[in-house]
């Protein structure tokens, strides 16, 4: 499939489902925060990048430490010890376990679903861009977190440019991260189409990039499910 073929084929994906997309958010409750940090033992056991659904209380052993981005408050909440709960409305704990409360970048959230269909035209929901935003724009030197399900089944990623070839060395994952190359591989005012292979799911996850020139303002995070 060439580049032009696979933008249309995302483009036409997301208008045709978009009637889709009341049922699916009314199918289960979106998460609110992302684990940014942790360290020591929590009760339930949590991960770097892991989404936290509403009303989810965490119990931190003695000298355990989390940070927390709420994706509504775009704040980052860090905690020590104590517990803390997660709400649509904000992240609470008690005064005293609180280490710190900063204002965080605005993540911006998209949905991609990738089983059952094909992936280059799954869904697309956005909480703080407008949705249906199938080209989304990210500065070069950007961090991509994936999250969801089959976020750790995607094995690779890679950066094909508008000829078709493959930008190398542009876009691994590490640690559910994929970090582009910044500057010297990729050329801004650019797209580019950004392929994650998801084990045993065929084809790739097609994803078209708008290079820009500044840092985007909050996180792209990519919830594949």
């Amino acid at each position: 499939m060439n580049f032009a073929r696979a933008i249309q084929l995302i483009l036409t994906g997301a208008v045709v489902v978009s009637s889709a997309i009341p049922a699916a958010l009314a199918a289960g409750a979106a998460p609110v925060a992302l684990v940014m940090a942790v360290e020591g033992a929590t009760t339930p056991r949590v991960e770097v990048h892991q989404e936290l659904l509403p009303d989810t209380r965490i119990a931190l052993a003695k000298g355990a430490r989390i940070s927390i981005l709420h994706y509504v408050k775009c704040t980052i909440l860090t905690v020590r010890g104590g517990s803390l709960l997660a709400t649509e409305a904000d992240v609470e704990a008690a005064s005293g376990q609180v280490e710190s409360s900063r204002p965080g970048p605005c993540p911006r959230v998209q949905r991609i679903t990738v089983a059952g269909q094909s992936a280059s035209s799954g869904v697309v929901i956005s909480r703080a861009v407008p949705a249906l935003r199938a080209i989304m724009s990210i500065a070069g030197g950007d961090e991509i977190l994936l999250t969801g399900p089959l976020a750790p089944r995607a094995v690779s990623s890679e950066l094909v440019d508008t000829q078709g070839k493959v930008v190398l060395g542009a876009a691994p994952i590490r640690a559910a991260t994929i970090s582009l190359a910044g500057g010297r591989m990729l050329t801004t005012g650019e797209t580019y189409l950004l392929q994650i292979k998801v084990d045993g799911i065929d084809p790739a996850v097609n994803i078209p990039l708008a290079i820009v020139e500044s840092r985007a303002a909050g996180p792209l995070i990519l919830r594949l499910e």
